[in-house]
Parts: C-alpha cells; sequence; structure tokens
C-alpha cells in the first residue's frame, strides 16, 4: 500500500499561537496514520528536545506505548510525520518537509503568553521569583516573534505561513491554506485547544474558545502597566501591520 500523497511536515510557532489548533485542523484530515511529535525545541546550533511521539488516525489518539509510537516514527513509511518547533531560536527549514510558519497578531499572542507565564508556568518557580522571571521570558518571546514576523514577510519559497488570525476567523483564507498544504481541513478542529499540557491560557482545555475572544485578549490587559509598556514598540506595530493590516489590537496599541 503507497504512502499517502500529503507531504511531511514541520510546524514552526511561538507558544500561544493558536498553532495547535492549526495542527489538528492538518492532522485529522489527512488519510491514514499521522505520527505526530510534539514539543520539539532548538537552540542556535541544533534540537535540544527530541519531543513526544503520538500516532492519530484523524482526530482519534491511539492509545499506544510510547516506544511503540518511537518505532513508528523511525520505521513506519505509510504515515505521515508531522512535527512541531515551538519557541525555536534557529528557524531551520529542512529538506523533505514541508515547512509552516504560523503567526498571531502580536498583541494577542503576547496576552495569551502573559497569562500562561503568570497563571501557569508560575507553579514551577519561586513565589519571590515568579514575576521577574515571567517578565524575562516575555522579552524573549518578543525577540523571537520579531525574528519570526520579519521570516513571515519574506518567506523562503518552500515555507508556507499561516497567519492564525485570519484562519480562525476567514473561511475562504482556510480554503486557500488547506490547498496551499494539499489537505482538505478538518472543520470541527477549528475551534479546538490542545489536550495535551494546559490547554489555553484562557479557557484551559474547552473545546469551542469564542473566534471573538481569540482576538481581544490584548483587552484584558488594557491596565497592566508592564504589558502596556511591554507592547510599546515602534518596528513591532510596523511588522504587525504588514502581517495583519489593520487590527483592533494594532489601533489600540496606536492609541496609547
Amino acid at each position: 500500500m503507497p504512502k499517502n500523497s500529503i507531504p511531511d511536515m514541520q510546524f514552526f510557532a511561538l507558544r500561544r499561537s493558536g498553532h495547535h489548533a492549526i495542527m489538528n485542523w492538518v492532522m485529522w484530515s489527512i488519510p491514514g496514520l499521522v505520527v505526530f511529535r510534539n514539543d520539539r525545541a532548538m537552540n542556535q546550533e541544533k534540537v535540544v528536545q527530541p519531543g513526544r511521539v503520538q500516532i492519530y488516525h484523524g482526530p482519534r489518539k491511539l492509545n499506544i506505548s510510547q516506544q511503540f509510537a518511537d518505532f513508528t516514527w523511525n520505521h513506519f513509511p505509510l504515515s505521515t510525520r508531522v512535527e512541531n518547533f515551538e519557541d525555536a531560536e534557529n528557524l531551520e527549514f529542512v529538506g523533505g518537509y514541508l515547512s509552516v510558519l504560523v503567526m498571531r497578531d502580536f498583541y494577542n499572542n503576547m496576552a495569551s503568553r502573559l497569562k500562561w507565564e503568570r497563571e501557569i508556568r508560575s507553579r514551577f518557580r519561586d513565589e519571590s521569583t515568579q514575576e521577574d522571571e515571567a517578565r524575562e521570558h516575555m522579552h524573549k518571546a518578543k525577540k523571537l516573534w520579531k525574528e519570526y514576523a520579519r521570516v513571515a514577510i519574506s518567506p523562503p519559497e518552500s515555507v508556507v505561513v499561516c497567519h492564525y488570525d485570519h484562519w480562525v476567523g476567514d473561511e475562504e483564507y482556510r480554503k486557500t491554506l488547506a490547498t496551499s498544504l494539499g489537505v482538505s481541513g478538518h472543520q470541527s478542529a477549528i475551534r479546538s485547544t490542545a489536550q495535551y499540557g494546559p490547554g489555553s491560557s484562557f479557557e484551559g482545555k474547552q473545546s469551542t474558545p469564542d473566534a471573538n475572544k481569540l482576538t481581544h485578549r490584548f483587552e484584558l490587559f488594557n491596565d497592566d502597566d508592564f504589558f502596556i509598556d511591554f507592547v510599546r514598540d515602534d518596528e513591532i506595530v510596523e511588522l504587525n501591520d504588514q502581517l495583519f493590516g489593520r487590527t483592533p489590537s494594532s489601533q489600540w496599541v496606536k492609541g496609547l
């Protein structure tokens, strides 16, 4: 039996970019088995975190041992392989894969990120340093977002750029993207959240977050002094406008 015609894929995104819903939308529509390697990590030199392998058949995750999943990744050529790189410090697009770079509006991405840093990641930090560590990680994420944005504005030919904010609210955009990726797209995944890890920063593992809320996360930090100072950045404004055009968040920040 030949492998299906769907290419192996590598997704690159910042955490809290909404990319898990996009990956579900892609993977759930692929016929046959999908071998998914989650939470890959890459620094400037190499892959430093191999990630956990899971196997899907449509929206159903197969209940198999990790050892067998790892074996399938390397030795089952009839499956489609999908990798997820989050916060990669080096956007290295390798041959043999269709590379997908997911971008989210900066202000909503960082609002989700700040809530995640303060309320979820903080559980694993010393109380006396929680806010300082959260802010340090936010500034690292800001630097990465700029680097990703520059690539997304002028991507290599081998890279498909996906704008999460357009994807979540525009059916025609999803159709065009599906054609670029060679898939049909699984409609029930559009409002999905990852069922591994903490899920959404705001709704947890609720499967149907409101689309309007997803593009207005920034409003929840209207009175947060750190966030307001953090988003005041002329370069970000220019990059965000090039990627997403006129948005409620960009108009908000221009009025600060």
